[in-house]
């Protein structure tokens, strides 16, 4: 994505604006939130209007002029929504020439197997780091507290497999998420409770593996503060099990790689705030009253503005505001991603694991992976691509499976698809 230099520069900008502005704008009035919106937005859509060819294009199509037909923060509804379809098709005429060479690049992989490419300006990482940073202050998170985290790290050396490792600036402690058989997992725990780690961080799917383990093994736990969870969906059952098995609290954060919307939760663990500074988040009818579907703004990426995008996630709704004072918004959960995992004899492999490989390579258009039985792994690439490419990739997965486990690519073929035709990111075939 970008390297760790300034990716830690960039945090630290995030943590003082979450110190000087963040931690005292969700105390606003709900007035006061809706009138920041309102300015944010309006700045947008004004780049928009001059500088983004395809906004440029479509306002002039609708006959949309943003002085005169902006108001309200309900006016936005005048602008026709934007699909990912759009944006893959459109892509260049998304990019703001001004910010296209300074800007920070995003990759998605998503749950259908489709990457695509953002621009994310420097004001928005700061935001993204800033929101981050207030969820974990609102969990009693204090700089350099020791973190474990099971997610985004996979050992390298086959030969000398480390499925342990240290970021020292940061005091975080990072797990392998693809050795987690039950020998391994023990030794992740004695770890933990040695260091005296006080919170968790992981994919939901990677806690789950480690919590029923906890639950069957009978195994001592960390004394922790409270557990991170990002990146899938979390169930309330998957909830539950997680803070019964680790006797912790989940602090659940909601966002997306193409920077639109965000939502988590705060102390008081009664439903997702939406982080209305960070994006301007809609709700659109589903039929059902209880789900509605996430439409998204957001309201600081000036290098590549994508207004009103179809987040194809559903929000639960919440019942009952949360008693913290906050005026944010509050949903339940957030409804889609399935969390799935490759199911092999002595492990499970969480997917969003290897979705995030993809996530570094763009020119692989269409993917699909497939578990043949127990023993065989497929990964599909719709699309061609040169041998290069082909053999970082199979390097890469080879790392990352158990050596019995046979790996190959089919590069060129056509991917499996459901009755209705359509193309799922995983598909499990049994022997």
């Amino acid at each position: 994505m970008f390297d760790k230099i300034k990716d830690l520069m960039l945090s630290a900008e995030g943590i003082f604006y979450c110190k000087f502005f963040l931690m005292r704008s969700c105390k606003f009035s709900r007035g006061k939130i809706e009138d920041y919106q309102k300015r944010k937005l309006k700045k947008l859509l004004k780049i928009c209007q001059n500088q983004i060819p395809y906004y440029r294009q479509l306002f002039h199509k609708i006959n949309f002029d943003v002085d005169r037909d902006f108001k309200e923060l309900k006016d936005i509804e005048k602008i026709p929504l934007t699909r990912k379809e759009d944006v893959r098709k459109y892509h260049s005429q998304f990019i703001n020439p001004k910010y296209k060479t300074k800007a920070l690049i995003q990759q998605t992989s998503g749950s259908t197997g489709n990457p695509l490419e953002v621009l994310v300006s420097k004001q928005q990482w700061i935001m993204e780091q800033a929101t981050v940073w207030r969820q974990w202050k609102w969990a009693g998170y204090r700089f350099r507290d020791r973190m474990a985290i099971v997610r985004s790290y996979a050992p390298k050396n086959e030969r000398a497999k480390k499925i342990i490792k240290y970021d020292k600036i940061r005091n975080f402690i990072y797990y392998s998420p693809y050795d987690m058989t039950d020998s391994n997992m023990e030794k992740y725990l004695n770890h933990m409770i040695k260091n005296k780690v006080k919170f968790l961080r992981g994919y939901p799917s990677s806690l789950e593996l480690l919590a029923d383990y906890v639950t069957k093994s009978g195994h001592k736990i960390p004394k922790l503060k409270g557990i991170f969870t990002a990146s899938e969906v979390l169930s309330d059952d998957t909830r539950r099990k997680i803070e019964g098995a680790f006797e912790a609290k989940i602090s659940n954060y909601y966002g997306m790689a193409e920077c639109i919307v965000a939502a988590g939760d705060c102390g008081k663990h009664q439903g997702l705030h939406v982080f209305e500074e960070y994006g301007y988040m809609e709700f659109l009818e589903t039929g059902d009253a209880s789900q509605k579907k996430i439409v998204g703004t957001n309201l600081n990426n000036y290098a590549m503005p994508l207004l009103r995008y179809e987040t194809n996630d559903l929000a639960e709704i919440a019942s009952n505001e949360i008693s913290c004072g906050h005026s944010f918004r509050t949903i339940k959960n957030v409804i889609g991603r399935n969390n799935m995992a490759i199911k092999l004899k002595d492990r499970n492999i969480p997917l969003t694991n290897f979705y995030t490989i993809m996530e570094h390579y763009p020119t692989v258009f269409s993917w699909q992976i497939v578990q043949h039985g127990m023993d065989r792994v497929e990964l599909i690439i719709e699309r061609r691509v040169n041998d290069e490419i082909k053999f970082k990739l199979q390097e890469e997965f080879v790392s990352r499976l158990p050596k019995n486990i046979e790996f190959f690519i089919s590069n060129g073929k056509e991917a499996i698809r459901s009755g209705e035709g359509k193309k799922l990111a995983f598909v499990r075939c049994e022997k």
